[in-house]
């Protein structure tokens, strides 16, 4: 038996550990849905009732195979095992019989009732939440789900649009924005259209926005932050031993010729830092080793510094960025350097995110009309319902408290592929969970494998789980090697 499959076994044998929460990274074809199956089962066999359990994917097909599989276990263990039948099959079974008597222990009925066994898309989850609000409070008494709802953000963008023949703040906010697009409202319609299909990503930071003393500080602090945080990436790939040697020669030239183009480097003993403030220096250290194009330059002159007596410096210099071209890395960690957004709007694109900010929300009220005119509603609307019938972490709702104690254990398949809004649904089921009080999270899935951030996929928040678990929930992470799909050496080299 190879190591990596001595390693898996271990995985696998601690990865249904009912009273601990895991995250598992696993690869293409290391059989993570079998690792679900068998968790799920070894958790039936310790619940009060098996709706205790609740097991999420990301797509009807995951959630079809899941239940398909646990199904089978369940009937499979009401026979003996066939006599060849695998370890991985042997011990399928066992869990499964366990499962089993533990149901028929407290009449569960599983063979007749597998309906109670709680496995389903985050959109179906969001839906079931969305229905335990007050009656009150749901969008419409019985609204048709659209699973495209494209055309009726295109009729709401229309309806809103058409504003601009009206008076007042608002009507010269649209105004200002079609001004922008060249006069032209159908442009605009599109836009708007395709930012309410996107609501659920921008809507609850505008809410938050909107509570702001100063909206253009606020922004403008994000934007400072972003442009530090890039700046900390590129300080990080940039570093290293030859961005030493360029350092200590341009220094030397510095000296050599100052008050000349390298002048930025007075007092400056290593990189620049990673405030905003270090921009200037940064471009300016870009400015002398790339091109306006982003390519290591193939040689220097004196608007870089390097007047023509300085000969022994300049072929030093040329060495140097021969180096640098070799090195992609370091070079494309500069080039990103003149992609940073500015740290500050100036007036004229404020006044383009004043506008914006003036319509967005008055638009999204635009849609949540058009669909309560006429029975509809999106799945954005069904998860924003959802994340209400929770409430919020300083206030939870009597639905989220009551939660607490019917849900019990969550597993989520195919983790790398939660966006923020999502994530933030399950913080907000988790919300109270208190280590050793009988609740765990399983999450697992596979950070090469993240495809989906056109729909605002978030691959850094599988990382994040790892590292620091998911709201007040400890995640030990753990991490499949074997797989059974294809051999080493395609392995390795897809993953290379």
């Amino acid at each position: 038996m190879s190591n990596h499959s001595r390693s898996d076994e271990g995985v696998r044998a601690e990865a249904i550990d009912p009273l601990r929460s895991f995250v598992v990274q696993a690869p293409a074809g290391s059989g993570k849905t079998s690792l679900l199956t068998q968790r799920f089962l070894k958790l039936l066999s310790t619940v009060e009732r098996p709706e205790e359990i609740v097991a999420i994917t990301f797509t009807r097909k995951a959630a079809a195979e899941m239940r398909h599989r646990i199904v089978a276990a369940l009937e499979a263990a009401t026979r003996e095992p066939a006599a060849d039948a695998s370890g991985y099959e042997r011990e399928t079974w066992t869990l499964a019989r366990d499962a089993l008597a533990r149901g028929r222990q407290l009449g569960w009925n599983l063979e007749r009732h597998p309906s109670r066994l709680h496995i389903q898309t985050i959109d179906g989850l969001n839906h079931w939440l969305s229905g335990k609000l007050p009656l009150s409070a749901r969008l419409g008494l019985s609204p048709q789900l659209l699973d495209d709802a494209r055309p009726v953000y295109a009729e709401a963008a229309r309806r809103f649009v058409e504003r601009l023949e009206q008076d007042g703040p608002l009507a010269d906010s649209i105004v200002h924005l079609v001004r922008m697009l060249d006069h032209d409202p159908a442009w605009l319609e599109a836009l708007f259209a395709e930012m309410l299909g996107r609501r659920e990503i921008w809507l609850p930071k505008l809410l938050e926005l909107a509570t702001a003393a100063d909206a253009r500080q606020e922004m403008e602090r994000l934007l400072s932050s972003a442009v530090a945080a890039e700046l900390a990436r590129i300080r990080r790939d940039v570093q290293g031993e030859l961005m030493g040697h360029i350092q200590a020669l341009l220094h030397e030239v510095n000296e050599l010729e100052p008050g000349g183009p390298l002048a930025f480097l007075d007092g400056l003993k290593q990189l620049p830092g990673t405030t905003t403030g270090a921009r200037a220096q940064w471009e300016a250290l870009a400015g002398v080793l790339l091109t306006k194009q982003g390519q290591p330059r193939k040689n220097v002159n004196k608007n870089q510094g390097f007047p023509p007596q300085l000969k022994e410096q300049k072929a030093r210099m040329v060495a140097l960025l021969e180096m640098l071209a070799d090195t992609p890395e370091v070079a494309g960690g500069l080039a990103r350097v003149a992609e940073l957004p500015p740290s500050a709007y100036s007036d004229e694109q404020w006044a383009r995110v004043a506008a914006l900010l003036e319509t967005l929300l008055p638009a999204a009220a635009e849609l949540q009309a058009t669909f309560g005119e006429r029975g509809l509603l999106d799945h954005a609307a069904v998860a924003a319902a959802a994340r209400q019938a929770l409430g919020g972490p300083e206030a939870p709702s009597e639905l989220a408290q009551a939660l607490e104690y019917r849900i019990r254990h969550l597993l989520v398949d195919e983790y790398q592929d939660t966006s923020p809004v999502q994530h933030s649904l399950l913080e907000r089921l988790v919300e109270g969970w208190q280590r050793g009080d009988g609740h765990t999270l399983f999450c697992v899935g596979d950070p090469m494998q993240s495809i989906y951030g056109f729909r605002e996929a978030d691959v850094t928040l599988f990382l994040e789980a790892q590292a620091r678990g998911i709201g007040a929930v400890d995640l030990a992470p753990r991490s499949l090697t074997r797989n059974f799909r294809s051999c080493r050496s395609i392995v390795e080299w897809v993953n290379d």
